[in-house]
């Protein structure tokens, strides 16, 4: 069937897969319904006056709040390939009319004169929607391959679940989803009313995260379609999407691709704590990193930083204007566009020590990291 081999396709994750350009974020807010069309305008118009990154405007303005833009955020980093977009939504069951609805690219009430059709002939609705020139072949055929990947068991790599919402919005920690995944397994309820029962979270909570992750995966649907639409594009240029070539000819169509760059000028190799370090809880490090930045993206950027060392507890960053504070895994900061050429950023670091820590020399734990917005 040719929809089946469209989703082949699309799953591919060969690296000779389509790569397609990181949605700007203002895409990502708009498609997942987060603000409107004239609230992005607005924000952008704002941007270019003033320089700040787009989510600070929107959350100054009160279009959006700051939980909402991280989870944007993070959605956006998730849906900067097409394998991404299908790996970010796995386990997510919806059927292909409410994708179509969900997308906005057909109207409830379309939707029910379809399946009304759809009743009386015995077609699929897929050709049905066709036959009506509410859809295109192209696009059938991408929303049925992310249908299919919807019903596949979800993986680890999916960050639009329910649960990981949930911690993502800091509504509960990691370890109480994991404890409610555990009683979940045993009393087979669902996750939400377990969190509830438990304690961890309120219904409003539960209600918030379902909208939002509603909202993302609408947002990861249209990345999709905008897959097919391209592909659409491209037919009989002599291009193929599976090629080396369909990332340089997708490419050219954006004045400038978003780049951002880090450089290390200076910075320690390793952490030194004494005794009077673990007596006094904390260790801060006297020499400063010193990060050379390039980024043309009129958005800004994100800097992102990673750790695992467990000899700390807890790691703040100070010297970007606002303090970072970040425990495990990673953490990033929104940081505005500083026109052309390099900047320099002097970042200073306290690390907060585990129990149990020993005296003694620890390699350097702090990974960063810069990506466009």
């Amino acid at each position: 069937m040719k929809a089946a081999r469209m989703g082949n396709r699309l799953k591919d994750p060969s690296p000779t897969g389509l790569r397609l350009t990181k949605r700007p974020l203002g895409r990502v807010l708009v498609e997942g319904g987060f603000i409107s069309p004239g609230e992005l305008e607005a924000g952008l118009a704002e941007q270019e006056r003033t320089g700040e990154t787009l989510g600070a405007i929107l959350v100054r303005m009160g279009a959006l709040n700051e939980r909402d833009l991280k989870a944007a955020l993070s959605a956006q980093r998730r849906l900067a390939s097409l394998e991404d977009s299908l790996r970010a939504v796995s386990g997510q069951c919806r059927t292909l009319g409410e994708l179509l609805v969900l997308a906005k690219r057909i109207s409830a009430a379309q939707l029910r004169e379809a399946l009304e059709e759809q009743s009386r002939t015995g077609k699929m609705l897929g050709e049905v929607l066709i036959g009506r020139g509410l859809i295109t072949a192209e696009e059938l055929e991408a929303v049925l391959a992310f249908q299919q990947n919807l019903r596949c068991k979800a993986t680890s790599g999916s960050g639009f679940r329910l649960g990981e919402l949930l911690v993502a919005t800091d509504h509960i920690t990691s370890e109480q989803l994991k404890d409610a995944l555990h009683r979940q397994r045993a009393t087979r309820k669902k996750l939400g009313t377990v969190l509830v029962e438990a304690g961890y979270a309120e219904k409003r909570h539960i209600d918030y995260a379902l909208r939002l992750q509603r909202r993302l995966l609408a947002a990861a649907l249209a990345s999709v379609i905008s897959y097919a639409a391209i592909r659409d594009a491209t037919a009989g240029t002599g291009a193929t999407v599976d090629s080396a070539s369909a990332d340089v000819s997708i490419s050219v169509t954006a004045s400038v691709r978003p780049l951002a760059t880090l450089k290390v000028l200076n910075q320690p190799g390793e952490v030194v704590i004494t005794y009077a370090d673990i007596t006094r809880g904390y260790v801060d490090v006297a020499a400063p990193s010193r990060l050379q930045i390039r980024n043309n993206s009129p958005a800004g950027y994100l800097m992102v930083f990673e750790y695992s060392e467990r000899a700390f507890s807890e790691v703040r960053v100070t010297g970007l204007g606002t303090d970072v504070v970040f425990r495990s895994g990673a953490s990033w900061v929104a940081r505005p566009y500083a026109g052309k050429g390099p900047s320099i950023v002097e970042l200073r670091y306290r690390f907060l020590l585990s129990k149990n820590v020993e005296p003694g020399t620890y390699a350097w734990p702090v990974k960063t990291s810069v990506e466009p917005l």
